[in-house]
């Protein structure tokens, strides 16, 4: 038993160590944001417009 709590001890670090960062999120979704609008063809205006629709309709 104590063997199984010291294994899932040690899984738990392990995966909050592979964990993103906030920043390191938002970095990400940043750049997949840019990546979308690019390949979409998508003016800034046109941009906004869509992401304030999502926004609202959430």
């Amino acid at each position: 038993m104590k063997k199984m709590m010291i294994l899932a001890v040690m899984m738990v670090m392990t995966i909050s160590a592979n964990a993103m960062s906030y920043n390191a999120a938002k970095h990400e979704a940043l750049f997949l944001s840019d990546k979308m609008a690019y390949e979409l063809n998508l003016t800034a205006e046109r941009t906004w417009r869509r992401v304030w629709h999502l926004v609202g309709s959430s």
